[in-house]
């Protein structure tokens, strides 16, 4: 599950923004491939524009209809992804999009195939190895927010097999939380979810060993 205060505390500042090229036209008119070559201004005075809707739209989730809300999110995992964690804002934006994600020996396996984590996982692999790994800040903040928690297996052996890596991408009303803000944000993408702003979606990783 990522940590959507990471995307929060990043949109907050635009709220003064104005006049940007991502308001030269209509926010309902704008598309998943505008938002895709806005830079990170122009994506956070969408996200700003879409909250100013809420108190005249009378559609679904705080006033907002949920294909727009999508946008919005995805808008926030753009930003994320220009601002360098580029698993985690891919994973909200395959989220927004309702896409399950599906690599092999991409963006996220090179930054796991690098972690102290996954290098003693795979050079003790056997068939008794634990079928869990955790991702902490500590290992690598973009694994922590994407990832956390995943399922780990591996076909074949460490000297030619394909290790898979697989999680589901999802938030919980439940979760506990030491920060209320950090409670919120999550608990509001929990709704998003719930009204189909956002997907829940699985991940699956391939390696090849």
């Amino acid at each position: 599950v990522f940590s959507f205060a990471l995307l929060i505390s990043m949109t907050i500042p635009a709220y003064g923004i104005t006049n940007t090229k991502a308001m030269q036209q209509s926010i309902n008119t704008i598309s998943i491939l505008d938002l895709g070559g806005m830079n990170v201004t122009e994506l956070n005075e969408f996200i700003h524009e879409v909250a100013s809707q809420s108190s005249t739209s009378s559609t679904s989730t705080y006033g907002v209809s949920s294909s727009l809300l999508s946008k919005a999110w995805y808008a926030a995992g753009r930003i994320a992804y220009l601002k360098g964690y580029t698993c985690a804002g891919t994973l909200v934006m395959y989220s927004a999009q309702g896409k399950n994600y599906t690599e092999t020996n991409g963006l996220f396996a090179n930054k796991i195939a690098k972690t102290s984590k996954y290098k003693t996982w795979k050079s003790n692999y056997s068939s008794s190895s634990p079928t869990s790994l955790s991702f902490e800040s500590s290992d690598n903040a973009d694994l922590y927010y994407s990832l956390h928690a995943v399922n780990i297996g591996m076909s074949g052996n460490s000297q030619g097999g394909t290790i898979v890596i697989s999680d589901t991408f999802d938030f919980d009303a439940e979760d506990q939380f030491s920060s209320p803000f950090v409670k919120f944000v999550n608990d509001f993408a929990w709704l998003s979810q719930r009204t189909g702003a956002l997907t829940v979606i699985s991940v699956r990783i391939s390696i090849t060993a």
